[in-house]
């Protein structure tokens, strides 16, 4: 079977993380990192939203794009009467286990509350943060737009090379349904991409969007920006640095730029 969940680089801080209880009624919904053993480096793997009817849980195929759509997942009845381990079964792929406290579970004991045995994450520990408070614009979330037949869909993610937690968005200047948002992210992390935001299939130097940057207290900033020259529309990046700056980059790699990382603290 083809692994669910990858791993590459993208980096975290400290804010957004979601303290959990095994009184809490819901000790599942929000996103989770792990720490990469390859860089040190933080990676968002998966989503975790709460429905009427169970859970959706939505991947970061090869720790990039967010999934279109969740996979189906519920949580065992047992369980929920033995408290602290509480367990999230993904229909045949694999649980993800609340073992707070180092409360042992099936895949073993975790210091920051959650650990898995989903294919491609076995035994992983996971950290949580929250969702945002409003689903996100995009394809999993509040979806408008659709696209003239000049424009292209894209995906974005944000690059947070600040110290400070942060959501963003961008939204075209001409059309506010055009729009999508990132998950929220702790400092020096790099988001997942989030789909869909349409580019016109020819650049003009006319073009601008809004950058939306929202803060944990929900204080917005917007900021109207160029968008660099491209000769065809194609998912790009948005990068944020400590004293607010804002950079839209077009096939970045990492030779040029490389994804936040937290700063070395030397001992």
């Amino acid at each position: 079977m083809k692994k669910l969940f990858a791993l590459r680089a993208a980096c975290a801080g400290f804010w957004f993380i979601a303290a959990s209880s095994a009184a809490d009624t819901d000790v599942f919904s929000g996103i989770y990192s792990l720490v990469s053993p390859e860089t040190g480096a933080e990676v968002d793997v998966m989503k975790i939203r709460k429905y009427p009817d169970g859970y959706g849980v939505f991947s970061y195929m090869s720790g990039d794009e967010v999934q279109r759509g969740p996979i189906n997942a519920v949580e065992a009845a047992a369980t929920q009467r033995s408290p602290p381990m509480r367990a999230l079964s993904l229909r045949g792929q694999g649980s993800l286990y609340f073992a707070p406290k180092g409360a042992e579970s099936p895949a073993g004991r975790s210091d920051t509350g959650y650990i898995t045995d989903i294919q491609g994450l076995e035994k992983a520990p996971l950290k949580r943060r929250l969702l945002s408070p409003e689903p996100e614009r995009g394809i999993n979330g509040r979806h408008r737009y659709g696209g003239k037949v000049d424009e292209r869909e894209v995906s974005l993610r944000v690059l947070n090379y600040s110290s400070k937690a942060l959501q963003l968005g961008i939204s075209s200047v001409d059309n506010k349904e055009n729009a999508v948002d990132t998950d929220p992210v702790n400092g020096y992390m790099a988001s997942a991409f989030n789909c869909c935001f349409y580019l016109p299939e020819k650049w003009s130097p006319a073009q601008q969007v809004q950058v939306e940057i929202r803060s944990p207290d929900g204080k917005l900033k917007v900021t109207p920006i160029a968008l660099p020259k491209y000769e065809d529309p194609q998912n790009f990046e948005v990068a944020v640095s400590e004293d607010g700056h804002v950079e839209i980059l077009f096939e970045r790699s990492d030779r040029d730029r490389a994804l936040p990382r937290p700063p070395i603290v030397l001992k």
